[in-house]
């Protein structure tokens, strides 16, 4: 398998750490809440653009929908605690929160790569809180493994902030950090999961009591993250020779751990497939809380990406699971998407590596996703012969099987633009656009597909936000 890094950004609501990390300072007095991602609490939903692979460390581009206005923040901006360096990836992962329920969402930067005293890669999160007029940079708060009450202390590559998911659960607000690169007894990349929820902020790896297999070097536990009311998920892509697999937990503390309910691969009953060294399952990540037809009750919809699958002969083709976790923990395969299914747009090649971005997305905003709301979009790396070397973007409707009117997106198609299509990936959505990284004459730009005209097929002209001088996006909230 040729191993590609995972991206996990997902937005989310807010958490309190109870006297141990406080909540941002509540400026935000005339807050309208009820939009996600609203950083200057005016009701509607802006935009954060990471872009993590420059010279100057990395940054995010933020757009206010409201007046269109722009905000570049890096380690270069006042108030924001470091000095940026090349190699920090800050804005590698993202995820925003209403922290002190004011109505003004906080954003949430992982820089996996950042130096903590000399110490190279051990990582660090910056919470920006939200405010009328914009987010607040002089109110930064920036935290690592040496901040009070975070278990562990700072090493280098541990990578801490390389992946982060956010939400609610029940009343309380969470945030998970990926740790993929800790040593933990046996050595590098074992990897960990800070959890905060409340006053408390506990820490998930494989030797922990009830969770299946032991921690090992090259495991990289929490290389991706992805929570919804009902459940977390942990990446475990290196288990096994890279087989890899996902750790499943309830919201639910123990004394220093959450609960575990199971851990899914390939050689689980009912997954499709077996576990072969380098798939990588679990490499790629993205949850929705979903309900399945006739069923009352919530669960979890879990997009699986599996980049290192061979199909037949065509060496790591690619392959994506959808399962749904019921609120015991039962595992259902719903479908798997893969180029050679029926009726499904293009050919399995080789190095394709399907599910390089894995994107669920609810166009229905509500509190939980069905099939006629879901979406399941799923970029190729490269060698697809459409586009040779630049890869493909998949559009799939959960309302029926994989081949049953999916959705292939080309350069001078949907909307696009035929020159300025960046990498053919995918940067990022949202109940109401697709989101992918280009460039026009002014620099990069993220182009935004609406989707009821995407699914329509009809080509309105994508609409685009800025990005910065230099081509590097990898995320969108």
């Amino acid at each position: 398998m040729n191993r590609v890094p995972a991206l996990i950004i997902t937005a989310g609501l807010t958490f309190t750490i109870g006297g141990v990390v406080p909540p941002a300072p509540a400026y935000a007095a005339a807050c309208v809440t009820g939009a996600d991602n609203d950083f200057d609490g005016d009701g509607v939903r802006d935009r954060a653009v990471a872009a993590p692979n420059g010279s100057d460390g990395g940054r995010v581009v933020v757009t206010y929908s409201s007046t269109g206005t722009t905000k570049t923040i890096d380690q270069q901006t006042d108030g924001v605690p470091g000095a940026g360096a090349d190699g920090d990836l800050f804005g590698f992962a993202l995820a925003s929160y209403d922290s002190d329920g004011d109505g003004c969402d906080e954003l949430v930067v992982g820089g996996p790569g950042e130096n903590v005293g000399g110490k190279p890669a051990a990582g660090t999160v910056w919470i920006i809180p939200g405010a009328p007029g914009g987010l607040n940079t002089a109110a930064t708060a920036a935290y690592d493994q040496d901040s009070a009450g975070f278990p562990g202390a700072v090493e280098a590559a541990d990578l801490f902030g390389y992946s982060l998911a956010a939400g609610l659960t029940g009343s309380q607000r969470y945030l998970v950090i990926g740790s993929p690169g800790e040593k933990l007894d046996d050595g590098y990349a074992e990897g960990q999961v800070y959890y905060l929820q409340g006053g408390s902020i506990v820490t998930l790896h494989q030797d922990k009591p009830g969770v299946a297999d032991d921690s090992e070097p090259g495991d990289w536990f929490g290389e991706t993250v992805a929570g919804t009311p009902t459940h977390v998920a942990v990446g475990v892509a290196g288990e096994n020779d890279e087989a890899g697999a996902v750790a499943l937990f309830t919201h639910t503390l123990t004394a220093d751990s959450l609960t575990p309910l199971s851990t899914v691969g390939q050689d689980t009953a009912g997954v499709s497939g077996g576990a072969e060294a380098g798939d990588g399952f679990g490499g790629v990540l993205s949850a929705l809380p979903y309900r399945l037809p006739n069923v009352i009750a919530t669960g979890t919809l879990l997009a699986v990406a599996a980049t290192g699958e061979d199909l037949g002969t065509v060496v790591d083709a690619g392959l994506v699971h959808t399962l749904f976790i019921d609120a015991a923990g039962g595992i259902t395969q719903l479908a798997e998407y893969k180029q050679s299914a029926p009726d499904v747009d293009g050919n399995p090649e080789t190095d394709d590596l399907l599910g390089t971005v894995t994107r669920l997305t609810d166009t229905a905003r509500g509190a939980y996703a069905t099939p006629a709301t879901a979406l399941l979009t799923l970029s190729s790396a490269g060698a697809e012969g459409t586009h040779p070397g630049y890869g493909a973007v998949q559009v799939f409707r959960l309302s029926g099987a994989p081949g049953d009117g999916d959705v292939w997106i080309a350069p001078g198609h949907a909307g696009l633009p035929a020159e300025g299509w960046g990498d053919h990936t995918v940067a990022g959505s949202t109940p109401e656009y697709l989101y992918l990284p280009g460039w026009s004459d002014d620099g990069a730009v993220v182009f935004g597909l609406k989707w009821t005209g995407l699914l329509a097929g009809t080509e309105a002209p994508a609409r685009t936000w800025p990005a910065g001088d230099d081509l590097n996006i990898t995320g969108v909230l």
